[in-house]
């Protein structure tokens, strides 16, 4: 054998004793607990497996759930409105690995053992794309959740180069998909951080949803008020209501604190209907907030007290200047300024003490 073939082999089977050689990843055992169920919305229905996954580590368990397709698993002849007994044996085969499950279903409920099998050239691949110490707990939620490196690779493609396995799996629960990023980022969106992408799919912020701001008047709406508008209600209706009472192009903050306290359109139709027309939409806001209703305002407007402003229609609720008070003083004949009235709440003063200043028995 020539030398220089001889100095490579001797390099070569160095390298190897040196470079650590990484063994394939073990299977994982453990317990499983199901239940099929459909979910309906729209037109749409999907029947799923409940799945809980069990394992034993170090003295203490792992607990696991999902909801997986039914479509998904192989070898599994249990369906909604299954009745009876049987035995099972079924497969989820996934790029990171497969789950055998044995068992027993009861009607649409089931138990027993399973093994997840590591995909020894899902963990090298996933090495070149910079995950170079999953372990087996990391490597079975990967599969379950079906994290494929081509979706790996389409993230790396969208600028998200250096995500952790957490931010991967989070992500793919909650659906940030490829296709969702690529469409916020055509809406203006791009670069945002992991915890935002799943922010805006556990509540609902969709480009759909972000659209129908912008034919409005709405310029690429930070990422925080979007989530803060659709876990508050802040819908493009609000907005075209308001704008029917005048309201040009309301600050998301106002729009947010209108569907926190209740101060919706109507309400303010309401109020113009009673000669409030337009009034600034803090002081609508106040309103809500103190509890003066249009009741109470019509209920003043009877006792003459008419188109009281709206602060002081507010410093009355927060006093507690109520209707019966108001009727009480009526019924001798006074009419104290609504200053006044406020004025004898600060004061602890009450119709009775009126009536003993004034010597009535």
């Amino acid at each position: 054998m020539p030398s220089k073939l001889i100095g490579v082999g001797l390099l070569a089977a160095a390298l190897y004793l040196i470079l650590p050689v990484e063994a394939p990843a073990d299977p994982v055992e453990g317990t499983w607990t199901a239940e099929v169920r459909v979910y309906e919305w729209d037109d749409a229905r999907s029947e799923h497996l409940h799945l809980e996954l069990r394992m034993r580590r170090g003295g203490h368990y792992n607990n696991f759930g999902t909801h997986i397709d039914l479509g998904d698993f192989e070898g599994l002849n249990v369906g909604p409105g299954a009745q009876g007994s049987a035995d099972v044996r079924f497969v989820l085969p996934r790029e990171a690995g497969r789950f055998v499950f044995e068992g027993r279903f009861r009607g649409e409920e089931g138990g027993g053992t399973f093994v997840f099998t590591p995909s020894a050239a899902y963990v090298e691949a996933m090495r070149g794309l910079g995950y170079r110490s999953l372990d087996d707990d990391q490597l079975l939620v990967l599969a379950i959740h079906d994290v494929t490196t081509g979706y790996v690779e389409d993230l790396r493609a969208l600028g998200y180069t250096d995500l952790s396995t957490d931010d991967l799996m989070s992500m793919v629960i909650h659906g940030a998909t490829p296709d969702f990023i690529r469409d916020v980022q055509a809406l203006g969106y791009e670069g945002l951080p992991p915890d935002k992408l799943v922010a805006w799919r556990i509540h609902g912020v969709t480009p759909a949803f972000i659209d129908a701001f912008d034919r409005l008047g709405y310029d690429r709406i930070a990422s925080d008020d979007l989530v803060a508008m659709r876990i508050h209600g802040v819908d493009a209706g609000l907005v075209e209501g308001l704008q029917a009472l005048g309201y040009a192009r309301p600050s998301v903050e106002k729009l947010v604190a209108l569907r926190i306290h209740g101060a919706d359109p109507d309400f303010m139709r309401d109020l113009a209907g009673l000669g409030y027309s337009r009034p600034p939409l803090d002081q609508v806001v106040a309103l809500r907030i103190h509890g003066v209703s249009t009741r109470f305002i019509e209920e003043l407007g009877a006792l003459g007290y008419e188109r009281v402003p709206l602060e002081d229609l507010v410093a009355m609720k927060i006093h507690g200047v109520s209707i019966a008070l108001i009727r009480e003083v009526r019924e001798m004949d006074l009419k104290p300024s609504v200053d006044k009235l406020v004025e004898m709440k600060i004061h602890g003063l009450d119709a009775a003490d009126l009536r003993a200043m004034r010597g009535d028995s």
